[in-house]
């Protein structure tokens, strides 16, 4: 492998293929669930797309409603954007299952680039009126600049949202980039289980490349993501 291979070169992984099926009856159409599911995020775009429009519109002409009306409008675009966002990410998460990843690693400063994830997700935290605290160590990682970002941006949002106006502690330590969400106030404690759309892409995407993605609830009630770097 010569110098310019071994610093930039492609890694390709691929699901296991579904397991054979007799032939489908006259008349009926089989299709894959990953690809139902690409199907139902492309149907559900235009709808959206045009529920936002309008809500902004009619922000934009409310100037006689009462603060309280404006505020509901905003929450309604604030969760149309949040469904946006669902949509997407269930469109790669389909891909990847269908497709597999695939990753062109380079060498790559991942404090630089967590910088660059707060930064893009300022007006999620600005909405939310919640904080972050960054904190770590230069980490050299080879990867996928672009598909880490993605996953790292992904993860970081789930965790905002989970942590209910309270905060999130972003870590890089160890080659493990750690975030913790923690709600404020009294039985705050996260609901659900610890997995996601998002936390299914960004694993794929992290395992594609020799890391993998892990998520907890502690016994405080914090949700607890971990992010085990590539090599």
């Amino acid at each position: 492998m010569s110098a310019r291979e071994a610093e930039d070169h492609e890694i390709v992984t691929r699901p296991d293929d579904f397991p054979g099926r007799p032939p489908c009856p006259s008349g009926t159409l089989a299709i894959r669930r990953p690809d139902v599911a690409l199907l139902l995020a492309h149907d559900l775009k235009s709808p959206l797309a045009t529920v936002a429009m309008n809500l902004e519109f009619a922000l934009a002409e409310a100037d006689a409603l009462s603060e309280a009306a404006r505020e509901a409008l905003q929450d309604c675009l604030a969760a149309n954007a949040r469904a946006v966002r669902v949509v997407g990410d269930m469109a790669d998460a389909a891909r990847v299952a269908r497709d597999g990843v695939r990753a062109t690693t380079q060498a790559t400063d991942v404090q630089p680039l967590l910088g660059e994830v707060v930064r893009h997700l300022q007006p999620e935290f600005a909405t939310r009126h919640a904080h972050v605290t960054v904190r770590g160590e230069p980490t050299i990682t080879r990867c996928d600049r672009a598909l880490l970002s993605s996953a790292l941006e992904r993860l970081l949002e789930w965790t905002l949202r989970h942590s209910q106006g309270g905060g999130v502690e972003l870590c890089c330590m160890d080659r493990v980039v750690s975030m913790r969400g923690r709600a404020e106030g009294a039985g705050s404690a996260f609901a659900g289980a610890p997995v996601s759309l998002a936390t299914h892409y960004a694993d794929a995407v992290l395992r594609a490349q020799g890391g993998a993605v892990f998520t907890e609830i502690e016994l405080d009630g914090a949700l607890f993501v971990s992010v085990a770097l590539p090599p």
